[in-house]
Formats: structure tokens, C-alpha cells, sequence
């Protein structure tokens, strides 16, 4: 039951991004954008592949009244691609958005971090 819960919970959100950023109701961070631009990610090439967009990590933040949902995206061209987001009624932030590679952080599938307790 918690597993179908969590699936359900996960394609909602999925869902509501996809919605929210099609609407173009996106917000970009400063940092969001200088690490974009550092990674030669543009924002319409992440628009672009919203359709690939996978819930991958949700967690709440102190302070915020909204979840924290960590995105992995296909981008034509490019190697694994995360963006974090803040969700509310009527935009999508995107704080930031960064190439999953280094296989200290993260597993081949790009979507996997490796966690000090793998080790």
C-alpha cells in the first residue's frame, strides 16, 4: 500500500511540473541560471524535455511550504540532467539544475546517488 501511495504521490508531482512548466509559470533562480549556463544547459532545452521529467527525490525543507522535488531530464544531446524545484499552486522555481556525472555522487543511471553508507 505505502509503495502505490508513493507511485501516486510521485506522478502527481510529475505531472504538476510538467503542467506548470508547459504553462510557462517557471520560475529561474540566479543560481539556477549561472549553473545552467556553466553546464551549457539553456533553459528552453530544459523546457524542451519536460516530457522526460522523473520524479527522482522529494524531501521537505525547513522553512519552505512546499516540497523540494529533485527532477532528472533527458535532454537531447546531453548526459543525465537534474533540476531542483520548489512547487505551489501557480509556479514551478527551479533553484537549480546541474549534469548528474561524477560517479562519486551518483550511479550510471544518472538518477541514483551514491550515499556515504554505499562506501
Amino acid at each position: 500500500m505505502v509503495c502505490s501511495i508513493l507511485s501516486e504521490l510521485s506522478k502527481s508531482l510529475e505531472n504538476e511540473a510538467k503542467s506548470l512548466i508547459k504553462a510557462n509559470k517557471v520560475k529561474w533562480s540566479p543560481h539556477a541560471l549561472t549553473e545552467l549556463d556553466n553546464d551549457g544547459v539553456k533553459t528552453d532545452e530544459v523546457k524542451t524535455a519536460i516530457d522526460s521529467l522523473q520524479l527522482i527525490e522529494l524531501f521537505w525543507t525547513h522553512g519552505f511550504n512546499s516540497p523540494k522535488c529533485v527532477f532528472y531530464l533527458q535532454i537531447p544531446g546531453k548526459p543525465h540532467f537534474h533540476i531542483v524545484t520548489l512547487l505551489s499552486d501557480d509556479s514551478i522555481l527551479i533553484k537549480t539544475g546541474y549534469l548528474a556525472l561524477d560517479p562519486n555522487k551518483f550511479k550510471g543511471d544518472g538518477k541514483t546517488r551514491v550515499r556515504d553508507i554505499e562506501k
